[in-house]
């Protein structure tokens, strides 16, 4: 029996933006060198005295970015990047085993892919909070960024739980026999 094509695209899905989500963790600890290392590309990438007001705001913006991240950063920032990352690591982790499980059309896929959304959702906005109270700045990115990131679970989630009512919990009747 091969699996409908809502499971197979839900559980590749979910186990690629899992994986995202665990990369992603992994590199949140090192976000301050990151911006660092990005102005200092973005630096080296432009010529003295070109002059360009769009460059020069980009690089005042970037110099913002990284002072605030490093030189301005609460006590606290490091730690709870660390946290955060530790958590990203088990909660997508859950997801992407609820995504196989779905694929796999477990009986309990649905449930793990349904807490392992929501840990993914308060996690996304915990996070969102958490930089935007350490970093002000960037406010404006992670607001829209956080929205979309939402949206894109709320529609699996919902994918999910209408369509496993008719066909992830009953198996399809056996060929030739007729439905009780």
């Amino acid at each position: 029996m091969t699996n409908p094509l809502w499971v197979r695209s839900i559980g590749v899905l979910g186990m690629v933006l899992g994986s995202l989500g665990i990369m992603g963790a992994i590199q949140a600890p090192f976000l301050p060198q990151l911006l660092s290392a990005q102005l200092r590309m973005l630096s080296q990438s432009i010529r003295p005295g070109s002059g360009m007001p769009a460059t020069v705001m980009i690089q005042q913006f970037m110099a913002k970015l990284v002072d605030a991240a490093t030189v301005n950063a609460p006590p606290w920032f490091e730690s709870w990047l660390v946290g955060v990352a530790v958590a990203g690591v088990v909660v997508f982790s859950a997801y992407i085993y609820g995504s196989a499980c779905v694929f796999n059309m477990k009986p309990q896929g649905v449930r793990w892919f349904t807490w392992a959304t929501f840990a993914a959702a308060a996690l996304q906005f915990t996070q969102a909070i958490g930089t935007t109270v350490a970093m002000p700045i960037l406010g404006l990115f992670i607001v829209p960024s956080m929205a979309f990131g939402l949206a894109v679970y709320v529609v699996l989630l919902i994918v999910v739980k209408v369509k496993s009512k008719k066909g992830l919990v009953q198996p399809p009747p056996l060929p030739g026999r007729p439905c009780a």
